[in-house]
């Protein structure tokens, strides 16, 4: 015996229907992801170069850094109405994980290489990869997530 307040299964059919309707447009539609990923490589690459400014203006091409990040954040989820977690559930985790990974370990190295052996250039070219690689993550992370969205539920 179903519950009092259970849709029939008509309406429960038709809903997921609209449920998936929504999901497939919204995968289709404008997400602004031309223009964001290329502006959060930017940002990456900026907090890891960071690490080659002079030692007293680091802090600052940091916090720069994050505030640019935190800023174009709230430009998309204003601009699309959405907020999306990179560390949510599903087939984008692994992505954002492995991109995760890399990056700490880029900014370390930049760090050891800048502080411990005295490459003080060192941050530069590893926030030039890193920003490449930032783009191109979030370009991945953006059609693995449109996929999912796509998918039926």
């Amino acid at each position: 015996m179903s519950h009092p307040d259970s849709p029939d299964p008509a309406s429960a059919a038709l809903a997921l229907a609209a449920t998936n309707r929504a999901r497939s447009r919204m995968a289709a539609g404008d997400l602004g992801t031309s223009w964001y990923a290329p502006l959060y490589g930017v940002a990456i690459g900026a907090l890891i170069a960071s690490y080659a400014l002079p030692e007293h203006l680091i802090s600052i091409g940091v916090a720069v850094s994050i505030v640019g990040m935190a800023l174009l954040f709230r430009f998309w989820k204003r601009r699309t109405g959405l907020s999306v977690n990179g560390y949510r559930a599903g087939s984008t985790r692994p992505t954002v994980i492995a991109f995760a990974v890399l990056m700490l370990g880029m900014l370390m190295a930049g760090v050891v290489l800048r502080f411990r052996l005295g490459v003080v250039w060192a941050p530069l070219p590893l926030g030039v990869i890193g920003g490449v690689v930032a783009t191109l993550a979030s370009r991945r992370f953006d059609r693995i997530w449109r996929e999912e969205l796509a998918a039926p539920l």
